[in-house]
């Protein structure tokens, strides 16, 4: 289960990674069907979470960019 490709992927590739190792864990009999799965739905949680904290810190400095910019042009003035 790879999360969709998007700009935040590259934010979620650790989490693709151990999602990877866990299936090849599962497959080599080291975990089972239920664990991994169960994983997985923590892993798609984590994801989301992350997501929407990268949002949320891109809207922030772009906010912050904004009131410098104000600023330095109230300062011209």
């Amino acid at each position: 289960m790879l999360f969709a490709v998007n700009s935040h992927q590259r934010k979620a590739g650790f989490l693709n990674e151990t999602v990877s190792q866990l299936e090849l864990s599962f497959e080599f009999g080291y975990i089972n069907k239920e664990t991994l799965e169960t994983i997985e739905e923590s892993a798609k949680l984590i994801n989301r979470m992350l997501w929407k904290l990268s949002k949320s810190l891109q809207k922030s400095e772009d906010r912050s960019s904004s009131v410098q910019r104000l600023f330095a042009l109230s300062s011209v003035s």
